[in-house]
């Protein structure tokens, strides 16, 4: 048999699927089960998008709600509505959390954007929540008939605070009538045990001096 010189042979042709093609079998690729569970990006985009709707709706009513608790004058009306807005609130809350759970499904080059809108959501949350405090206590003091300070004139204003120093200067002086009167007590109390020690002595003495029967 005639030797072939290297000329002679061919390399293999490279096709398309790689050096080395394969029959194709008919069958694809078999998936895990977490890429078969996985919901389309487009099924979890339209659920954040419903929690993040749902938030701003909620954080709206109670921004607005508070701007419209000083046009309530009733002390206890006022309470009852604080309270209302905190219930909203609550719910602000607990959409949020939800939000973040849907986060975790979301393509890693979407994580960033989302959790920039969730920490906006959080810090308002804690805004108005320290905002509902604060009319919770105005509210409280005005169902007491304490008016607040925004709307006492500069006089009233002074007239309270007299009348707040009055109260400090009588609960000092009832302070120092109760030392005092600690201090009587004390002085009588050991005075008493000292003459009952001294009687108690007096006894020993009388017994010593005694006959033996």
């Amino acid at each position: 048999m005639p030797r072939r010189s290297l000329k002679d042979l061919k390399p293999p042709e490279r096709s398309s699927q790689g050096l080395y093609p394969t029959e194709p079998t008919g069958r694809k690729s078999p998936k895990s089960d977490a890429q078969q569970q996985q919901p389309p990006a487009s099924a979890m985009t339209e659920e954040i998008q419903y929690y993040e709707e749902e938030l701003n709706e909620l954080m709206n009513e109670v921004e607005e709600g508070i701007g419209r608790l000083r046009k309530i004058k009733d002390g206890h009306a006022r309470l009852e509505r604080v309270g209302e807005l905190n219930l909203r609130l609550q719910r602000a809350r607990q959409t949020l959390q939800s939000f973040r759970v849907e986060m975790r499904e979301l393509p890693r080059e979407q994580v960033a954007e989302y959790d920039a809108r969730a920490e906006g959501f959080k810090l308002g949350i804690q805004q108005m929540s320290a905002d509902l405090q604060v009319a919770r206590q105005e509210a409280e003091r005005s169902g007491l008939g304490v008016r607040p300070v925004e709307e006492m004139a500069t006089s009233e204003i002074i007239g309270e605070a007299h009348k707040v120093q009055d109260k400090s200067l009588a609960s000092v002086a009832r302070m120092q009538r109760q030392v005092a009167d600690t201090k009587q007590v004390g002085a009588e109390t050991a005075e008493t045990l000292k003459a009952q020690t001294e009687q108690l002595q007096r006894v020993d003495v009388d017994i010593m001096k005694a006959p033996p029967p």
